[in-house]
């Protein structure tokens, strides 16, 4: 996922290594706080982290992402 790589680097240099890091680890961990969805070269969604509500994006048939209807 390297556009979610960059966006994390981005995060980190914005906010410092610590305030980045809390926060990806809540989303990894289920938590909400972080959440990223991207389109591999090979046309599978990859998704790391998680949101509050707990919703999450799929594609949209079209080469794209849309965000789901909340659970």
């Amino acid at each position: 996922m390297p556009q979610t790589a960059e966006l994390v680097d981005w995060l980190r240099a914005e906010l410092g290594k610590q305030a980045a890091d809390r926060v990806v680890l809540r989303g990894k961990q289920g938590k909400g706080g972080f959440y990223a969805a991207e389109i591999g070269p090979d046309g599978v969604l990859r998704e790391f982290g998680s949101t509050v509500s707990g919703r999450r994006v799929r594609l949209d048939g079209q080469g794209g992402l849309v965000w789901r209807a909340a659970p």
